[in-house]
């Protein structure tokens, strides 16, 4: 496993002075072992819906220092907004009740996902960032990331996180460990799917 930019010779996060340093992940090893920990703690006992993915959301919040994170479900057809933890802009709530918008609103992001891609709004080429920012009712600035949630090889929706203008952005190092993550939580996906439906 490769280390993070900022690791040390064994792999485990480098120390780093500073307001900035809990936003500077260096995902050696241990980092990430810790960040699976933490959501695998997170996700235990949750056998329902709504708590497994508030549940999720609170535990990617803490491991990437984000100021929020929304869990959504997603199928060809359409996204279904689940909850959103953290800073909630005006007009947002914790548990939007299935807020349902179709896919074709947002094409480039839809197609990335499904193409079992991530993104990060620092890559300003990609069209999913020129959509999003062209797109989103809220005037906030910041840096925002999304990894696809993925089960069996299929995608089940995606995680959205949110850093404010002021503190450091995501990182191509932060990507690939969101990724594994929203992966291990979409392990859970299916049977909290099944539940639900009865």
């Amino acid at each position: 496993m490769p280390k993070g930019p900022d690791a040390g010779e064994d792999g485990s996060p480098s120390q780093e002075s500073g307001d900035n340093a809990r936003f500077r992940q260096a995902w050696g090893n241990s980092a990430r072992l810790q960040a699976s920990s933490t959501l695998r703690a997170a996700m235990k006992d949750k056998t329902q819906l709504l708590p497994a993915c508030e549940a999720a959301g609170e535990a990617f919040l803490e491991i990437f220092q984000a100021h929020s994170v929304s869990v959504t479900l997603m199928d060809r057809v359409e996204y279904r907004d689940i909850v959103n933890v953290g800073f909630l802009e005006p007009g947002q709530t914790r548990f939007p009740e299935d807020q349902r918008y179709p896919t074709s609103s947002y094409p480039a992001t839809t197609r990335r996902l499904l193409e079992l891609e991530g993104y990060i709004s620092t890559d300003s080429e990609l069209d999913v960032v020129r959509e999003y920012i062209e797109g989103s009712p809220f005037n906030r600035m910041g840096c925002f990331m999304g990894v696809p949630i993925v089960a069996a090889a299929e995608v089940h929706g995606e995680v959205f996180l949110w850093r404010d203008a002021g503190t450091p952005p995501f990182t191509g190092a932060d990507l690939p460990v969101a990724y594994d993550l929203a992966t291990q939580f979409g392990g859970h996906l299916p049977a909290l799917i099944r539940a639900q439906q009865g």
